[in-house]
């Protein structure tokens, strides 16, 4: 096929790899026919009514979440790449019951709770840390590229390249994104970008990030912000009064866009050896705060980004991590740095008893264990927790 009416190689699906995609077909189900499915698949059901009152005031698809490592699964090769992988079925392992589900989505919720509660001391421990510091630098230091990272302040497609593939674009006829990548010499993604948002491509990722708290100050009903657009018209906020609009990924991304020895000199009151380890770490805490945000499961998962971590001998308590794969990917690394940053934030906290109170409290399921969230098996006898 050529012509405009050939399908291109831009990295997504093409009409016809659309056609061959079997369309969503599942009929909606009714609450009774939600347990007649559930139990036809091997769940246990004693008490049908009060299960449908979860289905209907929970979910099914939200309590499938918590189900999920229930269902039964199978070894077979796959036919492409002849590896042997693992698919799980429909059907559930022998013993299933539905108060697993329930019981095990009412401990994922408390934890959440508990954690939302180290987060939020997390992120005003540091907002603070950041405003003291880069205050003595200038009051409106987060808005000064010059003082900021390099990577953080540059334009996102440096301006000599991007004006090189706009004219390229424009040409008649027009060459392809391929030609002109490798004309200007950058990466057919990056063409694509300059093209489909041009705006964007020419701004740094600090102009993106200033435009969106420069939105919250406007929009902000907080009488501090009210007080300040009535007092100082014409301003925009320092840094001290700003970062009170800040959220954990408003944080997360500033910190990355700090000067290296700025993120050096927060990293150190908290004992790490760089601040590239405490960016990685709030990077990480990010996540774990949308999760709790967005009533996402929290326990059992593997986490989008695995924090870098020390080196054996740097902080005695955080080495039973080093190397640990299986947990810094999971939830137990998440829950090691927030404990490590309490301990500086709030040292009298009791925060780290009540998470040991309430994982002692998980509910039995040879399917759902400790391990399932990268805890290791003596994990409570570690310096960390003591």
């Amino acid at each position: 096929m050529t012509g405009p009416s050939a399908p291109r190689c831009t990295g997504q699906f093409s009409f016809l790899e659309h056609a061959f995609l079997a369309p969503y077909n599942k009929p909606y189900l009714t609450t009774d026919q939600q347990v007649a499915l559930l139990k036809s698949r091997g769940m246990s059901i004693t008490d049908e009514a009060r299960a449908k009152a979860c289905l209907s005031r929970i979910g099914y698809y939200r309590l499938s979440a918590y189900w999920y490592p229930n269902r039964k699964s199978e070894k077979y090769i796959d036919a492409t790449s002849g590896r042997e992988k693992t698919r799980v079925l429909d059907d559930f392992r022998d013993g299933t019951h539905f108060s697993d589900a329930l019981d095990f989505y009412v401990f994922d919720k408390k934890l959440r709770l508990l954690v939302l509660d180290a987060l939020e001391r997390v992120e005003v421990g540091i907002r603070t840390d950041i405003a003291v510091l880069l205050g003595t630098h200038d009051p409106w230091v987060h808005r000064d590229p010059s003082k900021l990272h390099g990577n953080f302040s540059r334009p996102n497609v440096p301006p000599s390249r991007l004006a090189q593939i706009q004219n390229l674009s424009r040409q008649r006829p027009q060459p392809t994104r391929r030609a002109i990548a490798q004309a200007v010499g950058v990466s057919v993604k990056t063409v694509n970008f300059v093209i489909g948002n041009p705006r964007k491509a020419s701004q740094s990722k600090l102009d993106e990030w200033l435009s969106r708290l420069d939105d919250k100050f406007k929009k902000s009903k907080e009488d501090f912000a009210k007080h300040f657009k009535e007092k100082y018209p014409n301003d925009t906020p320092p840094i001290w009064v700003a970062v009170e609009l800040w959220d954990f990924g408003t944080l997360s991304h500033f910190f990355s866009g700090m000067k290296i020895g700025d993120q050096n000199t927060i990293a150190a009151h908290y004992g790490l050896p760089s601040g590239d380890i405490l960016e990685g770490w709030l990077r990480n805490l990010n996540d774990v705060r949308n999760f709790c945000a967005h009533h996402s499961r929290l326990w059992n998962r593997s986490m989008p980004f695995i924090p870098m971590w020390t080196s054996t001998g740097d902080i005695v308590e955080l080495d039973h991590l080093v190397g640990k794969s299986d947990s810094l990917s999971r939830f137990y690394a998440s829950v090691v740095i927030l404990r490590h940053l309490l301990k500086v934030i709030n040292p009298t906290t009791e925060w780290s008893n009540r998470l040991i109170e309430h994982v002692q409290t998980l509910p039995a399921n040879p399917y759902v264990t400790l391990q399932s969230a990268g805890f290791p098996e003596d994990w409570i006898d570690q310096d960390i927790w003591k």
